[in-house]
């Protein structure tokens, strides 16, 4: 999964620097240090992964606000998570969770963050709560790995 994620950033990054002119003739990053590359990386990051969950936990909240009677709701939670596979149904990992989980190796599940703090409706008010816990849980170190291997792929290979 690692792979996966460094691939779909490294093409992210590639396509950021072309639209900025921050890409020499030959295709190579024209960053002044290892440190600006790292920042550009990280802003970019940050604010794609913040974006991509935003997209996801509304749609999730679509899908619940279906639910018309409050007792169905944690049910609709529940749902809302998983998906039909040909393996049975397993859990739907938000973008956030698979990059924490490919970098940092941590676990975490929205859907059980949710429900241990009773937030069973209108899951994009808690969203700064929840970047905020992913902080404090290695979302840092998870970016730091993850921009370290980007720049491994720009300027070693």
């Amino acid at each position: 999964m690692e792979n996966l994620i460094g691939t779909e950033y490294c093409e992210i990054v590639f396509d950021k620097m072309k639209t900025d002119g921050l890409l020499g003739e030959n295709g190579e990053p024209l960053f002044q240090s290892e440190d600006d590359f790292c920042r550009y990386c990280e802003q970019m990051i940050g604010e794609r992964e913040w974006e991509t969950l935003r997209a996801e936990v509304m749609a999730l909240e679509k899908l619940t606000n279906h639910y018309q009677e409050r007792f169905n709701i944690i049910g609709s939670v529940h749902k809302a998570f998983f998906e039909e596979t040909p393996h049975g149904k397993e859990y739907k990992y938000l973008h956030i969770e698979r990059v924490l989980l490919a970098f940092h190796y941590t676990p975490m599940r929205f859907m059980d963050w949710l429900l241990a703090r009773y937030c069973y409706m209108q899951f994009s008010k808690d969203l700064p709560d929840y970047m905020e816990y992913l902080h404090i849980n290695g979302l840092g170190t998870c970016y730091g790995s993850l921009i370290q291997q980007l720049w491994r792929r720009f300027y070693h290979e």
